[in-house]
């Protein structure tokens, strides 16, 4: 309504000044929404966001299921989830066919050709298991990594 009131204004000078506020202001407005839906729509920048995973949690299921297609022998045994906080992990992974939840590391790790080891137990498992397997780090959730755990003898084998 002020705008409209501006526009219908007897000067000259402030329909040009109305004019040119309304655009800087409609166009400062596309900016932001544009930025909110596309560019930040799942970034922990944008405050508006519920971001729950990282873009980095659906290349890795990806990766993960190229690996599982080229070795059969990682569906052979479980993928294991070391740790806690792992949501939402489980729909990422639902494509496997044996995954499981450990809150330690299981006895036959060694053997494991997959894992998935959440912050908390990193540093203790990374030790135990540094002469078997390779380690990848991922993101999950904001400021939530996850390391990869690949068997040194499946990757030697790409």
């Amino acid at each position: 309504i002020g705008a409209a009131q501006l526009m219908r204004s007897n000067s000259k000078a402030t329909q040009v000044i109305a004019t040119a506020l309304l655009t800087l202001v409609i166009f400062w407005q596309a900016q932001q929404a544009h930025r909110a839906a596309f560019r930040f729509s799942s970034d922990a920048r944008n405050p508006y966001a519920y971001v729950h995973t990282s873009k980095d949690v659906e290349r890795m299921a990806v990766w993960l299921e190229k690996l599982a297609t080229q070795h059969p022998e990682i569906n052979a045994k479980p993928l294991a989830v070391i740790g806690s906080g792992y949501w939402p992990l489980p729909w990422y992974l639902r494509s496997f066919d044996q995954v499981g939840y450990w809150q330690n590391l299981p006895e036959d790790a060694n053997q494991l050709p997959l894992l998935l080891i959440m912050p908390q137990s990193d540093e203790t498992l990374s030790n135990t298991l540094e002469s078997t397997h390779l380690f990848f780090p991922r993101g999950l959730r904001h400021e939530v990594p996850v390391t990869v755990a690949i068997r040194k003898d499946l990757w030697n084998k790409e």
